[in-house]
């Protein structure tokens, strides 16, 4: 294929195709050039398997900046050969897949302390399996339809499937957005995939709905939103009023504020 004709892929087409949303018609076009195009092939398997994917894109741009610099520098002198362009685009593009695996293996310093410190907050409403929860349900008075889709959700969510929980809590939320746990969950789910601005939006409503129980943990993972996002600033404030506080998540947070100062420390 001519560099013309079907130029590689950018960062954004790569986040577009993987997110599904482009027609039949630029859909078959980019698979017709991944069939041909090993480079491209190998960044789009590469960025399929990031669950954070936000910062992906001002990686990619910042690269290709100095890539371009790069290359507006070495075209001034009269190309000795009639192919030069051609040569500079796959130097350029070369660079780029460097660049995106170097972004893919090493992970930012606040990413390493949110994998560390990241774990599923437990769930609060009872699982459906079989006949005897909705019996228990019954005999305590509570109303099964009540729980509707919130224990599928849930269920879901136990089992990792942060995708398939967030679609039904989704769901649960389109009806009643001020239910506080539904909100919590969606938040953790949306955190554990990497969208971090979401999760962020939903703790933060956690805290202002003024759930006392949700109150503790909601602070807690707000600071891990910071940390997954590469933001340190906007986790401290959450770490202090945790350790200041006490309770469960004391120690977490002193031991985290540690690791926070080191960093600081080191640049």
């Amino acid at each position: 294929m001519s560099d013309n004709q079907n130029p590689c892929l950018a960062a954004s087409d790569i986040l577009v195709y993987l997110d599904g949303e482009l027609s039949e018609g630029r859909k078959a076009e980019m698979d017709r050039h991944l069939d041909e195009c090993r480079l491209c092939g190998a960044a789009v398997e590469g960025v399929a398997g990031l669950e954070w994917r936000e910062g992906f894109l001002r990686s990619t741009d910042a690269l290709l900046a100095r890539v371009r610099a790069r290359t507006a520098a070495a075209r001034r002198p009269a190309p000795r050969f009639r192919h030069a362009p051609r040569y500079l685009t796959l130097a350029a593009t070369l660079v780029l897949g460097v660049g995106a695996a170097i972004f893919l293996t090493r992970p930012g310093p606040g990413e390493v302390l949110f994998q560390r410190n990241f774990e599923p907050y437990p769930s609060t409403r009872p699982i459906v399996r079989g006949g005897s929860v909705l019996l228990a349900m019954q005999q305590a008075d509570v109303d099964p339809s009540a729980t509707d889709g919130g224990s599928n959700a849930l269920s879901l969510y136990e089992a990792r499937d942060y995708r398939g929980a967030l679609v039904a809590l989704e769901d649960r939320l389109g009806r009643k957005p001020n239910d506080p746990t539904d909100r919590f969950y969606a938040g953790l789910c949306r955190l554990a995939l990497g969208q971090v601005r979401e999760a962020t939006h939903d703790l933060e409503e956690v805290l202002r709905l003024g759930e006392k129980e949700l109150h503790a943990p909601a602070e807690w993972y707000l600071a891990l939103a910071g940390l997954r996002g590469e933001n340190l600033a906007e986790a401290r404030p959450h770490l202090e009023r945790i350790a200041g506080a006490g309770g469960f998540y004391r120690d977490k947070a002193r031991a985290l504020l540690s690791e926070l100062d080191r960093l600081e420390e080191g640049n």
